[in-house]
C-alpha cells in the first residue's frame, strides 16, 4: 500500500492512498506526526485520512506514518513512511458568494444609479466574508442604447467600481463585462484579487452567431490563494467540451455568469444542465443570473446557486434580488462506493481523469468540423437555388 498524494492547507492534511484503510488503524492519531505535531483528530474513510488540528507555516514539513495496514492486511510501502508536505493554500474552506440583483429594466434606475445599487449587494457580500463573488452577464445592459455603445474598456465604470470592492473587503471578484479592446468587442470573464487587481481574464469562446463579439481561443483557470478557478460564459455552458478542459486544468470552482431568461424552460434548463457540468467533471459549479420582482412569469428566473461536486445544490439565491452564498470545503472528495465494479472506494473524479479516452475526444473533434462543413456546403446550395 503507497500514499499517492497529499493535499490540504495549514490546518489540515490529506493523505490519498491507492487502496482502502483498515480503519481502526487509521484513525490512531499516535501513527501520525506531521512536523514533530500529532494530530488533534483523525477522520477516514475508504482510501482517504484527513490529519486535523495541525499549526503549520510555510515551507516543507516531514510526515511520519507508522502502524497503518490496508484492509486486506497489507503493510505500508516503506517509501510511503517519510514524506514531507509544503502547504500549498493557507486554507481551504471558502466562502463563496453569487451576487444577483435585479436587471436593470426591472429597477427604473439609469445606470449610474444602477451600478451603486450592484455595488450595495457585493458589499453585503463583502460583510459576510466572502472569499470570492461573482456577478451576472450584462449588468453593463442600459436600455434604449445600442448595445456596442456599452462596451467599455477595463478599467471603465463598472469594472472600477468591483475592483474597487475588491480591494475594500480584501476579497476575489469576478465580474462578466463587455470589454471594449481597442476596435474588438469581446465577452470577457475578469477576476480581481484581494488587493482590487485584475489578475486573470477568460474571453468567452462559444458565441452566438448575433452576438457581435470576438470569440477567445480557450478555456482556462487561475490558482489563487484557496485553490482554483474557471469561468464560462452563457452560451459556453450548452457544450461539454468547455468544462471538461477546465476540469483536466484542475478547476475546483466553475463559475457561469450568464443573463439568461425570457422563457418558462430556462430555469429548469440552467439549474439543470450546471448540476450536469458539476457531476460530469467533480468540480463546484457557480451560475449567476438576475432576479425579478415577480415569482413567476417572463423574464430573469433568478436561481444564482452554488452547486457542489455531487450534483446538490448547497446554496441558492431564489427567485428575488439577493446572495446565495455557502462556507465550502475544497478538500472534500467525491466518492463512491464500488465505482467501476472495484469493492474500494474511489475518488471518483481522479478515475475519469485516469480513465478519459483522449483518442475518442480527438474523433469528436474531427467530426464537429467535418458536420460544420456539411452545413457550410448545404447552405451555401440552398442559397444559389433561391438566387437562380
Amino acid at each position: 500500500m503507497k500514499v499517492i498524494k497529499i493535499t490540504g492547507d495549514r490546518e489540515r492534511i490529506v493523505l490519498h492512498f491507492d487502496a482502502d484503510l483498515d480503519l481502526a488503524s487509521a484513525r490512531c492519531p499516535e501513527h501520525y506526526s506531521v512536523a514533530g505535531q500529532t494530530p488533534e483528530l483523525v477522520t477516514a474513510v475508504g482510501r482517504l485520512v484527513t490529519l486535523w488540528g495541525l499549526d503549520l507555516g510555510e515551507g516543507e514539513h516531514p510526515v511520519t506514518l507508522t502502524g497503518l495496514v490496508s484492509d486486506r492486511g497489507e503493510a505500508l510501502d516503506p517509501a510511503s513512511r517519510s514524506l514531507t508536505y509544503r502547504p500549498p493554500y493557507h486554507r481551504r474552506r471558502v466562502r463563496v458568494t453569487a451576487v444577483q440583483p435585479l436587471r436593470i429594466t426591472e429597477t427604473g434606475m439609469d445606470y449610474p444609479a444602477y451600478l451603486r445599487y450592484v455595488m450595495s449587494l457585493v458589499d453585503e457580500a463583502g460583510r459576510l466574508g466572502s472569499d470570492i463573488v461573482s456577478l451576472p452577464e450584462s449588468v453593463q445592459y442600459q436600455p434604449g442604447k445600442p448595445k456596442a455603445q456599452m462596451f467599455e474598456p477595463i478599467p471603465g465604470p463598472y469594472s472600477s467600481l468591483l475592483s474597487e470592492r475588491a480591494r475594500r473587503h480584501q476579497m476575489y471578484a469576478l465580474g462578466a463585462f463587455y470589454e471594449r479592446r481597442g476596435d474588438t468587442l469581446c465577452n470577457v470573464a475578469v477576476l480581481f484579487d484581494r488587493r482590487g487587481q485584475p489578475v486573470w481574464r477568460y474571453q468567452k469562446v462559444f458565441v452566438t452567431e448575433v452576438a457581435q463579439v470576438a470569440p477567445g481561443d480557450g478555456f482556462c483557470v487561475y490558482r489563487t490563494d484557496f485553490g482554483v478557478i474557471g469561468a464560462m460564459i452563457c452560451f459556453d455552458i450548452l457544450y461539454p467540451e468547455g468544462p471538461a478542459i477546465m476540469g483536466l486544468q484542475g478547476a475546483e470552482i466553475v463559475f457561469f455568469p450568464h443573463g439568461i431568461g425570457g422563457v418558462q424552460t430556462s430555469e429548469d434548463f440552467v439549474v439543470t444542465v450546471s448540476r450536469t457540468r458539476a457531476l460530469e467533471n467533480c468540480f463546484y459549479v457557480v451560475p449567476t443570473g438576475f432576479g425579478r420582482l415577480v415569482d413567476r412569469g417572463p423574464g430573469n428566473f433568478g436561481r444564482s446557486c452554488i452547486i457542489n461536486p455531487s450534483g446538490v445544490i448547497v446554496a441558492d439565491a431564489g427567485h428575488g434580488p439577493g446572495l446565495a452564498s455557502a462556507l465550502i470545503d475544497l478538500e472534500e472528495v467525491r466518492l463512491a462506493a464500488g465505482y467501476g465494479g472495484q469493492a474500494a472506494y474511489n475518488d471518483v473524479r481522479e478515475r475519469l481523469i485516469r480513465e478519459r479516452r483522449a483518442d475518442i475526444c480527438r474523433q469528436l473533434a474531427e467530426v464537429a468540423h467535418q458536420r460544420r462543413s456539411e452545413m457550410w456546403f448545404h447552405r451555401r446550395h440552398t442559397e444559389r437555388q433561391e438566387a437562380e
